[in-house]
């Protein structure tokens, strides 16, 4: 009962905080029986929520021991279905035994439920699929070892990537894969337990790097989510839209750039050339690359600028109301967050947990103001209720549109000023996506 109203108290505010979560491949899922999740680990507490988005059923989740070292939180932990696990890395928590945790991971998988480990065992916010432990193989092949190869347990690599997973309104794209077949090293584990463990966590690493982008080193991730930025673009269209279309772009962008390392290091090297010079040139004249291929006609932007100014002074008042209840909680989520914690992976868990606790206090204290002056009816109360949150959202997506026009507005004039040198820059971006996709 309390997993159920806390899964979707969960997946509401990660709806809101992530623009868009697209999920591939669902059907993979299996309805019933039992079933192990693995998943790569990036972004702390907010993977286990996406684990527990996608899949309706009731999920145990392995979580470090160190979570565990009072009474009331083993208490509640449990409750919410979470098993400890001693990490070598944390020391041995008192009272947790890893036997027994793992002895629950097999009662678990027998009663036909569902279980998730992380087997990257760290949470680092980067591209990156780190070396898996064999803690999810294990369990696997034991279980199915104790019941004489008679209980089938279904195994699904989830690959969770994020575009920039800890900001608000970010977009996450979520590639489930399909079953894994572990039949070859059940035959191993009869004889060598080690070898079919370690065997069949490559398998699994094999399998989550499938559904993910993995870079071999951050000096090779940071080119290229700069040669994102640089590439990325609304307004060319394609067969794929959103969050899929980016993580498609930043995936070639990834294949390209190895590819060239491996052949061709010179062009590699005037690739981070070329990439700083024309951010530089971006950043002098305060330019979104993507505007590069916007097409302006003077007749077209006299409409939008127009159509803008209408939309701006009906929604101001909206956006007035929305400030005003939100603004305050909004700045201090914003302020807390970065004095909690340092690691950027805390970003977007803490900021979903303060959320959860401050937004509706705060509306609830709005609520208790206005009935202290207007005794409102209660289809009042629950209509004020919903329009704090809903105004809240539409003023900060008011605001990035008011942003928006303003560097489109700056844009138009500066190509009206100084059209060559617009030009300039738009040959140096073309040549560098030369540099880059060229094959």
């Amino acid at each position: 009962m309390i997993y159920q109203v806390l899964r979707n108290i969960i997946s509401f505010c990660l709806n809101l905080y992530y623009k868009e979560i697209k999920i591939k491949n669902k059907k993979a899922l299996p309805k019933d029986g039992p079933l192990l999740i693995i998943s790569n680990h990036p972004n702390t507490l907010v993977d286990a929520f996406v684990v527990g988005y996608l899949c309706p059923r009731p999920i145990h989740f392995l979580a470090k021991a160190t979570f565990f070292n009072t009474s009331l939180k083993r208490k509640l932990l449990s409750r919410l279905n979470i098993v400890p696990i001693n990490r070598v890395s944390d020391g041995k928590t008192s009272g947790i035994d890893n036997n027994d945790s793992f002895n629950r991971c097999y009662e678990t998988l027998e009663q036909g439920k569902v279980i998730a480990i992380f087997p990257e065992g760290t949470s680092f916010l980067e591209h990156h699929l780190r070396e898996l432990k064999t803690g999810a193989a294990r369990v696997i092949l034991e279980t199915v070892q104790r019941n004489n190869g008679n209980l089938k347990v279904s195994v699904i690599p989830v690959g969770i990537n994020y575009t920039e997973g800890y900001k608000f309104r970010s977009s996450l794209l979520v590639n489930i894969g399909n079953p894994v077949d572990y039949s070859e090293e059940i035959k191993i584990y009869a004889d060598n337990h080690s070898l079919a463990a370690r065997q069949l966590t490559q398998k699994f690493h094999d399998e989550l790097s499938s559904l993910l982008i993995s870079f071999r080193e951050k000096t090779q991730e940071k080119l290229a989510l700069k040669l994102y930025h640089i590439f990325t673009s609304s307004y060319i269209k394609n067969d794929k839209n959103g969050v899929e279309k980016e993580v498609e772009l930043l995936r070639k962008i990834q294949q390209q750039l190895n590819k060239i390392e491996n052949e061709t290091p010179e062009k590699y090297e005037e690739i981070e050339i070329s990439t700083e010079n024309l951010l530089q040139k971006l950043n002098e004249i305060e330019l979104k690359p993507s505007f590069l291929d916007r097409r302006i006609k003077l007749r077209m932007f006299i409409r939008q600028l127009l159509f803008s100014f209408i939309f701006i002074i009906l929604g101001f008042p909206v956006f007035i109301f929305g400030i005003i209840h939100n603004l305050v909680i909004y700045k201090c989520v914003d302020t807390l967050v970065p004095r909690l914690t340092k690691d950027i992976e805390y970003y977007a868990p803490l900021s979903i947990l303060l959320s959860m606790v401050l937004y509706p206090l705060v509306y609830i204290l709005f609520l208790i103001a206005v009935n202290q002056y207007y005794n409102l009816p209660v289809y009042a109360d629950i209509l004020y209720f919903i329009s704090m949150p809903a105004t809240g959202l539409f003023a900060y997506n008011f605001w990035k549109y008011i942003s928006h026009i303003n560097f489109k507005t700056n844009f138009v004039f500066y190509l009206f000023r100084n059209k060559n040198y617009l030009e300039q820059i738009k040959k140096h971006r073309d040549y560098l996506r030369e540099l880059v996709f060229e094959k």
